[in-house]
């Protein structure tokens, strides 16, 4: 059971447009969402006939669901404590959950203040471990690799399907609208970011077995 926490409606749709599109099983509520089907929606992820359900975080208080097993956070909460309020859905009572959280150049601040929030150090992949068994805060970089070929089925998408070039652009004004709104993060955490050099970061160890499995495909289509 996972949850998408998107920054605005537009996101959602623009969301479950693309899982639509890689045939993943998915629904979506947001505020502004009929109440018959923002409860039909729900239903079907919290009886579990659907796995994934993309949503906003005024959209989903309320919504109780014991079994979340990964929540995703598409942008990064401006506040801490949303960051807290989302992944605390998961892993409830003594379960296993994870947390996954994409985070951009200009979001870079507001990690630095979670991880004060926190108490917890800043702790971004220099080098690749050769494990992947604790992963656990860390801040590494996804594989070049996989993101040139979900770049290439995601310009194949933008170049053939007017929903999807529609959707993109709705989904960019709204981003703007909320960068407007977004609160700002302390002026510490902005002046520690603008230090961070990111090229020396290395990749998340998560995509170990990704990349290994790649990369043997690749290597037999070589041979």
């Amino acid at each position: 059971m996972t949850i998408i926490f998107a920054p605005t409606k537009h996101h959602v749709d623009y969301i479950h447009l693309l899982l639509d599109f890689q045939d993943i099983p998915n629904t979506f509520i947001y505020s502004d969402l009929d109440p018959t089907a923002r409860k039909i929606n729900a239903s079907k992820f919290q009886t579990g006939s659907v796995k994934t359900l993309i949503t906003t975080d005024i959209a989903a208080r309320g919504i109780d669901i014991p079994q979340l097993d990964v929540v995703i956070n598409y942008t990064f909460p401006a506040k801490s404590k949303l960051f807290v309020h989302r992944v605390g859905r998961c892993a409830r009572a003594g379960k296993v959950g994870q947390a996954y959280s994409l985070v951009t150049r200009d979001e870079m601040c507001y990690l630095l203040d979670l991880h004060l929030f926190l108490g917890r150090p800043f702790s971004p992949v220099l080098e690749t471990p050769k494990s992947e068994d604790d992963t656990d805060g860390l801040f590494g970089i996804v594989p070049q690799l996989l993101l040139e070929e979900e770049l290439g089925q995601l310009t194949n998408w933008y170049t053939s399907s007017i929903d999807v070039i529609n959707s993109l652009k709705t989904c960019t004004n709204g981003y703007k609208n909320y960068i407007k709104s977004r609160p700002g993060a302390s002026v510490d955490s902005v002046r520690r970011a603008k230090k961070i050099d990111l090229t020396v970061i290395a990749e998340h160890p998560m995509f170990q077995k990704i990349i290994a499995a790649d990369m043997g495909r690749i290597d037999f289509v070589s041979r």
